[in-house]
């Protein structure tokens, strides 16, 4: 951590390439967007909460309010639908945007320090992520990551030096959030995963700051306990390879592994309206067949374990069937088509079309999303993993999550010698990598006899994600933010649009139009 601090503390906006710049404000989009969603299911959580007067934006607030009410109440809106950003390998969004904007807001700093607060979140939690992706968690499970983002934010804004941004994360480490998978998958606890941690992690940046010290030991000790095989040599390439630049968009409310699948299904819609002149019914679907990645059934068997009787925007975020389901039910799949009266009253419909929906693991496109992704970062050669580690890294991932996941029922047969073929040299730090266009192959083949006529699609990159063209991205997350935050009326939206657009040009966030 310490080649983090250094590169963190002397950190200007000159530094940055204008593409990492352009995908940082992207995601304030996106994030921005999220929150506004999520307000509507997920207000009434809030009613009792203790908010104090300050300088801070809080979504849908009157008033300003403090630094901390409004880094908790922002993230906890934002996580509601799932309908956030991701990049290598970490959801941070939810912490380096809000964490930036409050610090920044509440000591009135300029844009370009909430620019710089967000990218130094989301380089620091991205590694932090992928250091212990071969672990018990994955994803949004990473809360570790907000509140190592958040100390480092505050304590770097703060105007921290090299040594107290480097016990930040120290003292972050120390007691680190553990997502329990039933408790994410299922209920609606998923909510606070970003908001606790990022608090807390404003207790660490305060602590830093004002002279606390850590351990360097923690960061070992937490690798350990965090992950199988942890890959610490991915906590390197600081100012040369950048996670900000594999940031990817939710283009809907869902796991970023239902993606692929969506995008399919959304084409396959416009092919028979255009055909038949209508939309199609629940009663129009006779089979459907999805051939997905292992990571996108292995979240189906995780999510089945959280379903009630009633259905929540959770159970469908996780679930490619009645993500499906709800797309033709409603004719969308947005946060309006996510709402509690929506689901409740096509609930039997939904369900009925869902079980015509069989979701299939497809070898072949695991291991091109494996190959695509190891191309670019050698996850094999920088966790030095062989094929004699393959049997105890399963067995670990088994234990862990078999039961949970139904890894015995998803056709889990490991082809280690195919897997470490992809590995074609040995690198030991990230710089050595092409992580600036790494891709996020999430893939999908979706088979579907609608109305007595076979449709086929395929999409091997899903819209928004890294790898698309930067272009058609921009494009259709602005669309995103002008979609979402229409109930904010028409003038302020096009108000934030345009400050996110220039941020650089604020000299105090406390003007920004939130």
């Amino acid at each position: 951590m310490e080649e983090f601090a250094k590169w963190a503390e002397g950190l200007k906006i000159e530094e940055f390439p204008q593409e990492v710049i352009k995908k940082a404000k992207l995601q304030v989009l996106s994030v921005i967007s999220a929150g506004v969603s999520g307000f509507f299911e997920a207000r009434r959580f809030l009613e009792r909460f203790p908010v104090k007067s300050g300088e801070c934006s809080s979504l849908f607030f009157e008033r300003r309010t403090d630094l901390i009410s409004s880094i908790f109440i922002n993230s906890f809106f934002s996580m509601v639908h799932d309908y956030d950003d991701y990049l290598f390998l970490g959801h941070t969004g939810h912490s380096s945007v809000w964490t930036s904007l409050a610090v920044s807001q509440e000591y009135g700093l300029s844009g370009i320090d909430f620019l710089k607060g967000i990218i130094i979140g989301n380089e620091l939690e991205g590694r932090l992520g992928a250091a212990v992706v071969l672990g018990p968690l994955n994803g949004q499970t990473f809360a570790h990551i907000h509140q190592a983002g958040s100390s480092s934010i505050f304590c770097t804004l703060r105007g921290g030096k090299a040594p107290e941004i480097e016990n930040s994360v120290y003292l972050s480490l120390y007691l680190p959030p553990f997502c329990i998978l039933s408790g994410f998958m299922g209920g609606e606890g998923k909510f606070l995963t970003a908001g606790i941690p990022s608090v807390s992690g404003i207790f660490c940046g305060i602590s830093a700051v004002s002279g606390m010290k850590g351990n360097r030991e923690t960061l070992n000790d937490f690798l350990k306990r965090f992950s199988f095989r942890p890959i610490p040599g991915v906590l390197s390439g600081w100012g040369k390879v950048w996670t900000t630049n594999t940031l990817s968009y939710k283009i809907y409310p869902g796991c970023a592994y239902i993606d692929s699948a969506i995008d399919c299904m959304m084409r396959i819609k416009k092919r028979f309206e255009e055909e038949r002149g209508r939309r199609i019914l629940p009663g129009d679907i006779e089979e459907v067949k999805v051939y997905a990645t292992i990571l996108s059934v292995a979240m189906e068997k995780a999510s089945e374990s959280g379903r009630g009787e009633s259905l929540t925007p959770v159970n469908i975020n996780f679930s490619i069937p009645l993500s499906i389901s709800v797309l033709i039910s409603s004719g969308e799949l947005s946060p309006g088509s996510l709402s509690e009266k929506n689901l409740n009253e096509k609930k039997g419909e939904i369900l009925k079309v869902a079980g015509k929906i069989e979701l299939i693991h497809d070898w072949k496109l695991t291991l091109n999303m494996f190959k695509r992704m190891n191309e670019k970062v050698d996850f094999i050669s920088l966790s030095g993993i062989t094929l004699k580690d393959m049997p105890f890294l399963i067995k670990s991932f088994r234990r862990e999550h078999g039961k949970l996941m139904g890894i015995k029922n998803i056709g889990l047969r490991i082809p280690f010698k195919e897997l470490l073929k992809i590995s074609r040299k040995r690198i030991k730090d990230l710089s050595e990598t092409d992580l600036n266009s790494f891709p996020m192959p999430f893939s999908a083949r979706v088979v579907a006899k609608i109305g007595g006529k076979l449709y086929e699609e395929f999409q091997e990159d899903p819209l928004g994600s890294a790898g698309r063209p930067f272009s058609e991205t921009e494009e259709l997350v602005i669309q995103k933010f002008k979609k979402e935050t229409e109930v904010l009326g028409r003038e302020k939206t096009e108000r934030i649009l345009n400050s996110v657009l220039e941020v650089e040009k604020l000299k105090d966030m406390r003007d920004f139009p939130l």
